[in-house]
């Protein structure tokens, strides 16, 4: 018989699906650095481009790919996706872009480093930014029907329309 409080099995069983989750997000970040460092490379070494335009080139594609990755493994989650939540996403991606393109910079053309390993490693500097961003504002999940919300307000069917 457990002698935990259920407040306590509670407490665990979400740190243990913050875990999870974490994990997934590093999974997710390494396959879409893996991505980034190997679409740059492509473009870079195969069309020619140089390493600047090959990794703004990269970019794009390599967004979509974490936004799907993110929303559906990460956070699962299933809801459609919203303006809410596309606007909310191109809001971080600016806030990290604005983090990953100087330190691509900087690896690049400070220290030299080859334009695709100069990428993953700008990917990689940018990832907690990333993390909080998405999971306190693009995948913050709904509070459950019946909840009060800070503002005080009610969710779900039974919830008092909010007066103008």
């Amino acid at each position: 018989m457990s002698t935990r409080s259920p407040e306590s099995a509670g407490l665990s069983h979400l740190r243990r699906a913050a875990s999870n989750r974490l994990v997934r997000f590093g999974l997710v970040g390494g396959i879409v650095t893996v991505f980034f460092m190997g679409f740059n490379a492509l473009l870079a070494r195969g069309l020619g481009l140089g390493a600047q335009a090959a990794f703004l080139a990269s970019y794009p594609p390599a967004l979509a790919l974490h936004f799907s990755l993110n929303k559906l493994w990460t956070f699962g989650d299933r809801r459609a996706t919203s303006a809410r939540h596309v606007g909310e996403y191109l809001f971080s991606v600016v806030v990290t872009f604005l983090i990953q393109w100087p330190a691509f910079t900087l690896l690049h053309g400070l220290f030299g480093i080859r334009g695709w390993v100069a990428a993953g490693g700008a990917n990689v500097v940018q990832m907690t930014v990333s993390y909080l961003f998405l999971k306190h504002r693009v995948f913050k999940a709904a509070p459950p029907l019946g909840c009060v919300v800070a503002d005080g307000r009610q969710t779900g069917p039974g919830a008092v329309p909010e007066k103008k």
